[in-house]
Parts: structure tokens; C-alpha cells; sequence
């Protein structure tokens, strides 16, 4: 009896000492709670129905494997007021907080399937704290940006925006597993004519340099924006709302010619505004009143 006593002991504090027991064909069994495993991480990238992350230093599933492709199929998925969710609407750099049954399927990364996964809140981003990170130069990368809050606006490279004070965004961009190919600075609304790049050139002397004007005109040129390869011409303002589910891109860009590429204006140095195809052209919401963008003919 003292010897069935002394293997109990020593397999609980085998249990006590590693988040994860033996394997078992290549399975992992850990042990849960009545909540099942739960960990926090962060989203390194977001599939069909499945999200890679990377769980935190210290989370105790640490001991089986730092990443996990989390399988969504049946698990309840919410923002952190305890809405519902749906596999699309988690992003890249998103915190979550994932729970599982205790299975782990013993690959790299390593598979789970989640019971639950829940957004976490995050803090916004300040220009304090965009100066900080600036004195990493070079050495910035996407997960600096992790524990703040942002949009993704991309379409084809990857762009996040971040909201400061005063009227300033932080825009970056590039590809998911690589560093960034530009952090911004922009001074108004994602304008791109009044930027810098906070790995490359002096905050203070972007920040007290004197605003420019944001001209809404352009010379030689009627106000224009280019949708899918097509120019439209910008008309009155539509006497109809558009509902937010027909939004099928924003503006990126501004130019003083032309435009020449998708989503970009010359009219308007404010970014992100959407924009709708409607029946004979495109709505855009400009000056917070959807207006008619009607077709160049052409020839």
C-alpha cells in the first residue's frame, strides 16, 4: 500500500511540474479544468476556419508548443463584451484568449480544437508611444503593434491603421511574417502627401513642422476616383443611404493628376472613405454624405 502511495505521488506532481502529460500516437492530453485549458495569445494568421497564434511566454500549453493552429469548427466565438463573432472578423495581432478540451495534437505547429475563443480588449495607440517604438528603427516589427488597437484596411498587401491624438494615424503595411515595408506617420486622415516614415526620419520635427493645407479641388483635372480599373466622376450627394454590407472597398490614396490606381482620389487628401457599387456607378461617402460616382464613357 505505502508503495501504490508513493507511485501516486510522484505521478501528481509529474502533473503538478508539466502543463501536459505523456503523448500518445502523437497526442498530448492536458489536463483541464471544468472551462478546459485556457491560454492567451496572439493571432499570427487567420484561415478559413482556424487561427495560427502564438501563445504567451508563460502560458503553461508552452510546455507542448509555442504555436497552435486552433481549429473554430463548433467553438463559440466572441468580442470581449461577450458578443458573438464570426471566423472573419478575428485579425492579425489580435489577442485572444483560447479554450480547449486538454487535447494537442503533437504536430509544429501544434492542432487544437477550441471550445471557445474570445477577442481581448487592447489600448489605443498614442504618439508618446509611437515615439517610443520609433527608437527601434529597422528592428520594428508586426508584433510591436500587437497590444494596440487597429483596423485593417488593406487589399492585397497588408495595412493596418492605428488612430492616435490630435488628428495624426500610424499607417502600416506590408506582408504577415515579415517586417514592415513602411510605418507611417500621417498628419490628418491617412493623408499621403504629409508623411514620414517613424523608422527613418524625426518625429519631433514632423510633429512641429506647420500643417499643410488639404486642398479638395484639383486644377486641370475633374474630381475623380478610380474603382477596379475604371474612372468615375464624382456627382451630387445620392438621395439614399447605402448599407454598410454593399461597401466593396475604401480610398488609399490621393493624387493631384489622374488617378491611377484602385481606390485612389483626386479630390479628397481624406483616406478610408467607402465606397458602393450602386446601379450606374459607385457611391462614395464623402464629406459624410454618400455621393454618385458616375463612369468615364469611354472613347
Amino acid at each position: 500500500m505505502k508503495r501504490f502511495f508513493a507511485i501516486a505521488a510522484a505521478l501528481l506532481l509529474t502533473v503538478l511540474l508539466a502543463a501536459c502529460g505523456p503523448k500518445n500516437q502523437g497526442v498530448v492530453y492536458c489536463p483541464a479544468t471544468e472551462e478546459g485549458i485556457v491560454f492567451s495569445a496572439t493571432v499570427e494568421e487567420r484561415k478559413e476556419n482556424s487561427l495560427l497564434v502564438l501563445a504567451d511566454e508563460g502560458a503553461s500549453v508552452r510546455s507542448s508548443s509555442d504555436r497552435f493552429l486552433v481549429a473554430l469548427s463548433g467553438a463559440q466565438l466572441l468580442d470581449q463584451e461577450g458578443n458573438a463573432l464570426e471566423a472573419a472578423d478575428f485579425w492579425l495581432l489580435d489577442r485572444v484568449e483560447i479554450a480547449f478540451e486538454g487535447q494537442v495534437a503533437e504536430t509544429y505547429p501544434a492542432q487544437i480544437t477550441a471550445k471557445k475563443v474570445t477577442r481581448l480588449p487592447k489600448e489605443p495607440l498614442t504618439l508618446a508611444r509611437v515615439q517610443e517604438l520609433a527608437e527601434k528603427g529597422e528592428e520594428l516589427t508586426w508584433a510591436d503593434f500587437a497590444p494596440y488597437e487597429g483596423r485593417e484596411i488593406g487589399s492585397g498587401l497588408y495595412i493596418m491603421r492605428y488612430q492616435l491624438e490630435e488628428d495624426y494615424s500610424l499607417v502600416a503595411g506590408g506582408v504577415p511574417g515579415e517586417k514592415p515595408m513602411y510605418i507611417r506617420l500621417c498628419r490628418g486622415d491617412l493623408d499621403q502627401d504629409d508623411y514620414i516614415d517613424i523608422r527613418e526620419a524625426s518625429i519631433q520635427d514632423f510633429l512641429a513642422a506647420k500643417e499643410t493645407s488639404t486642398p479638395e479641388a484639383t486644377g486641370d483635372y475633374p474630381a475623380a476616383l478610380q474603382v477596379e480599373g475604371k474612372i468615375y466622376l464624382l456627382g451630387q450627394p445620392m438621395p439614399a443611404e447605402v448599407e454598410e454590407s454593399a461597401v466593396i472597398g475604401r480610398t488609399l490614396s490621393y493624387t493631384d493628376g489622374w488617378p491611377q490606381q484602385d481606390g485612389e482620389t483626386n479630390f479628397s487628401r481624406k483616406l478610408d472613405l467607402p465606397y458602393a457599387r450602386v446601379e450606374g456607378g459607385i457611391a462614395l461617402l464623402y464629406e459624410n454624405e454618400w455621393h454618385f460616382c458616375e463612369p468615364v464613357k469611354e472613347g
